[in-house]
């Protein structure tokens, strides 16, 4: 007996849409399992219901210090400069947009006495009283931010590498006293640490300071004053000049600073700086920057004078790394 034509294409289309459900099924079967795949190789343990174990990223690593011989070399244009503009070079290249700033603030000469009114850090209004110096560490933009990180980072060794490359110098017979400056050489005893204990140790120290208390001269000279000359030699002998000598009594925060060449930091004195400000303007503090810096600052043995600190917040407003000191 035939089958009627009607259920005959029923059962066509039955079986069509069974083949198609069987597809379906199986593509969905495919998916699942790729999927599962995925998920136990992205997150371990997680396709089995495990907690995932994915290890955290480490924190970021220290800086890389900086060798001796590349601190000597950040150190050469500034090693024989009298200590007192040491003592305030050094902070103050902590702060390159301030340099920038100052640098340009001071190209009118006029301006210098307005130093006081502006917003800088002091120790970066009394660079900018010395017009030239101030010039080149603005032109020099990113000799003057790795001194300020070296600073930051490596005190003492930096402070350890201007005593080395004055003692150059001075066997060079290229470091003396002069009518401009007087150059002393004395000796200290510091701790230093070995790899079990902490010893006593005797080391030179040659101090540089201006043969007038009141006036003082930025000295300038070649990168050969470190090195003994002789006759032979292609180039003439290096010598130290001087340029115009500049009032330093009117330099209030410049006196505060000074070397700690034993302890390997400059110091500062907070007395003078509350009694300065006292004294000129009771309603303006013209002296932020500093006070800033010399908060948590821990005094020496009970005296007024503490070891400078860079001002976090003022370094990241000046474009320098946050410090880790």
């Amino acid at each position: 007996m035939k089958t009627p034509p009607l259920q005959t294409s029923s059962k066509a289309r039955q079986l069509r849409q069974a083949r198609y459900a069987g597809k379906i099924a199986a593509a969905l079967a495919t998916l699942y399992f790729i999927l599962t795949a995925f998920l136990s190789l992205s997150f371990p343990g997680s396709a089995r219901g495990q907690p995932s174990t994915a290890t955290p990223a480490p924190p970021p690593s220290a800086p890389a210090k900086r060798s001796a011989a590349d601190l000597e070399k950040l150190a050469m244009p500034i090693a024989l400069h009298p200590d007192s503009l040491i003592a305030v070079i050094l902070p103050a290249s902590a702060y390159p947009l301030e340099i920038v700033q100052a640098a340009r603030f001071v190209k009118d000469t006029n301006n210098i006495a307005k130093l006081d009114d502006q917003p800088w850090d002091q120790n970066v209004k009394d660079v900018a009283r010395f017009p030239e110096l101030i010039a080149k560490m603005d032109q020099d933009l990113q000799w003057t931010m790795d001194l300020g990180q070296a600073f930051i980072e490596q005190p003492k060794e930096l402070m350890d590498a201007i005593q080395q490359l004055r003692q150059k110098a001075q066997k060079a017979g290229n470091l003396k006293t002069t009518e401009h400056q007087i150059v002393t050489v004395t000796n200290i005893v510091v701790q230093v640490t070995n790899v079990t204990e902490v010893v006593s140790e005797t080391r030179q120290i040659i101090e540089v300071a201006p043969a007038n208390p009141s006036v003082i001269y930025v000295p300038s000279y070649p990168p050969a004053i470190y090195y003994p000359w002789y006759p032979y030699y292609p180039y003439a002998a290096p010598l130290v000049s001087f340029g115009v000598g500049f009032a330093w009594g009117a330099f209030w925060g410049a006196a505060w600073n000074s070397c700690n060449w034993g302890g390997g930091d400059v110091d500062i004195d907070i007395d003078s700086n509350r009694n300065v400000n006292r004294n000129t303007d009771r309603n303006r503090n013209t002296d932020r920057g500093r006070a800033s810096d010399r908060m948590n600052n821990s005094g020496r043995g009970g005296s007024n004078r503490q070891a400078w600190k860079p001002d976090s917040n003022r370094m990241q407003r000046s474009g320098a790394n946050p410090s880790t000191r």
